[in-house]
């Protein structure tokens, strides 16, 4: 049976204050038993452990936070206490397996799209283009992401006179997520401030609904996603399949996915002023070969049959069945709360999928975009 709620405020998740919480606090505190408890990661679990439940089997999707390493506060957690291990690809898995974690209890799930929605042809996007060249830049403010970096190498890279576009999609969903950089930029682009001699730049703060990400990524003509750390690769794989190239890091998962003609790839961005100002040379590099409508095109046909080859949802959905079968073979470990109490000893319960129950899922009410992860 599912549940969910919902703010007045679109596009915002509610806080613990809010009255909406409360319903969930009811229902939280009025459930049965739970039999299978899911714990999503995300940048959070940087810094801070996830709790362990009292009950029930615990499965850890790791999502895209173990990418560059286990972070050492999730070490305990993922090696000694979760029952089932999520991670999206092998570089993952090889992280998680570093640490001492069983193999048996490592599942690989691929982050999947689906090849129906995200299409090289479909409905135009609601910002209509104004350049022969059009950037995207998806995502948020946080130093991983390489937001200023991006922007700093794009204005030296081009002129107001070039026919480019810079289109950067910032869809937090938290006041206060902003470096005072990013605000400033904010407010000299909706003050129209920006010096005169700059290159063209739009910035959308609203969140994009799902249904609307293949006409933004259509609406691009190169998608940059550059930075530390790539995640999951969704937006990598969601760009291609759109038949949109890519400009992005050269590290294994991107390899991966890119291939060596779908894109451009530039170095990870280095902390010494030597190897930022060589990533920033790549990087513009890439973008004006970008320009060369000729070499696009080639990598965007290329981008767009790589993209025929990833994990498509059918696909996921069949490889976490073959999963579940593989879990219900495993014994449950001894389950351990954050604050072990003498009165209350540990004991080791049966495996859920051996006695199934109703299922009730407990979810933000915007996980109906599509967005939601694979393991859920």
């Amino acid at each position: 049976k599912p549940y969910a709620w919902r703010t007045h405020e679109h596009g915002r998740r509610p806080s613990w204050s809010s009255p909406s919480i409360v319903a969930w606090r009811h229902l939280r505190a009025t459930l049965p038993e739970v039999a299978v408890h899911l714990t999503i990661l995300d940048e959070k679990a940087l810094t801070t452990s996830p709790c362990p439940p009292s009950q029930g089997t615990w499965v850890i999707d790791t999502g895209s936070v173990v990418t560059d390493g286990v972070p050492p506060c999730l070490v305990t957690s993922l090696r000694d206490r979760a029952d089932i291990v999520v991670v999206p690809h092998d570089m993952a898995r090889a992280a998680v397996l570093a640490i001492g974690t069983d193999p048996a209890r490592i599942v690989v799930l691929p982050a999947a799209i689906d090849a129906s929605h995200f299409t090289p042809t479909g409905a135009p996007y609601g910002k209509p283009a104004t350049a022969a060249t059009r950037f995207l830049l998806i995502g948020d403010d946080r130093p991983h992401r390489a937001l200023a970096r991006v922007v700093h190498a794009y204005e030296r890279a081009f002129t107001a006179s070039d026919d480019v576009l810079l289109h950067l999609v910032l869809p937090s969903r938290l006041e206060g997520d902003l470096s005072a950089w990013s605000a400033r930029l904010m407010a000299e682009v909706s003050a129209d401030r920006r010096h005169p001699n700059l290159p063209a730049l739009w910035i959308d703060r609203s969140p994009i609904a799902y249904d609307e990400m293949p006409s933004l990524y259509r609406s691009s003509d190169v998608l940059v996603h550059v930075g530390t750390a790539c995640g999951r690769g969704r937006a990598l794989r969601e760009a291609m399949a759109c038949a949109v190239p890519v400009i992005t890091t050269d590290d294994p998962i991107s390899r991966q996915i890119v291939g060596p003609d779908a894109g451009w790839r530039v170095p990870p961005c280095g902390n010494t002023p030597a190897t930022a100002d060589a990533w920033q040379s790549t990087l513009i590099n890439a973008m004006h070969l970008a320009t060369d409508v000729v070499a696009r095109g080639e990598r965007a046909r290329a981008a767009h049959a790589r993209s025929q080859t990833f994990v498509t949802v059918h696909a996921s959905r069949t490889m976490m069945a073959h999963a579940l079968a593989q879990w219900g073979t495993l014994a449950p470990r001894t389950r351990r709360t954050a604050m072990p109490s003498a009165t209350r000893p540990e004991t080791t319960i049966p495996f859920a999928l051996h006695a199934p129950r109703s299922l009730v899922i407990l979810a933000h009410a915007d996980w109906h975009n599509g967005m939601s992860p694979a393991i859920a």
